[in-house]
């Protein structure tokens, strides 16, 4: 007696032959289902994966206490890392500063440029910059710097391209700043007073950078001045 004819037997009925398909596919499946079911409980029974009397996973394995001690160790030196190395969150008016650093300052230049070497370079510089290649445009600027032969506005594009640089140096951009204010004091005077504030700020030095932003808003002349006292009510919260 086949399995048909044992289920039509005990059933007292003649099953049709898509009934009987059904009926046969379910128990295949059935079949299929429990053979998977030991197989894999083998498998992690051999890793030391097994379910107990009341229905919980044991890990037993030595294999997987080392994975998930790895896995630990490797979340505590995570979390470490980004502790001890990772960058502090900018203040408000840190990011407010850099969106008024965004925009790169447009240099007031003329394309005549003399033919002497000096000239050159400094041409070279200001062309590299209003191409925004600021590490470039610092290179020609150095130069003219290590010949003796910087100017003021030679000193004032190198504090900008160390602060639009790739890898801003903002600490370097206040001394070529500064160097402004030693070679000519009145030269860029409400420029120098604006993005030296900027770039105090984005060291972290509220106070010098409080200063100099006061001084941009006490001129008149200031085209920075509303953006200036913005600044400063940050700072002041």
């Amino acid at each position: 007696m086949n399995i048909k004819e044992y289920f039509e037997k005990h059933n007292n009925r003649t099953l049709r032959d898509q009934e009987w398909e059904q009926v046969a596919q379910t128990l295949m499946n059935a079949k299929f289902d429990r053979q998977k079911k030991a197989e894999w409980a083998s498998k992690l029974r051999a890793e030391g994966i097994y379910r107990t009397t009341h229905g919980t996973i044991s890990l037993g394995s030595t294999k997987i206490r080392k994975f998930l001690a790895a896995a630990s160790v490797l979340f505590l030196l995570a979390a470490a890392g980004w502790y001890f190395f990772g960058k502090s969150p900018l203040s408000s008016a840190q990011r407010l500063a850099g969106q008024y650093l965004e925009q790169p300052f447009r240099l007031n230049q003329g394309n005549t440029r003399g033919e002497d070497s000096i000239e050159k370079n400094r041409g070279k510089a200001y062309e590299s910059f209003e191409m925004k290649q600021f590490e470039k445009s610092l290179n020609y600027l150095r130069i003219i710097e290590s010949d003796g032969q910087a100017k003021a506005a030679d000193f004032f594009q190198m504090g900008l391209c160390l602060m639009y640089q790739k890898e801003p140096d903002y600490a370097k951009a206040v001394q070529a700043f500064n160097a402004v204010k030693q070679s000519d004091p009145a030269a860029y005077s409400d420029e120098i007073n604006w993005f030296s504030g900027l770039c105090l700020l984005m060291k972290g030095d509220e106070k010098a950078a409080a200063n100099s932003l006061q001084k941009v808003v006490d001129s008149t002349s200031s085209r920075n001045r509303d953006a200036a006292i913005e600044l400063l009510k940050k700072l002041k919260r």
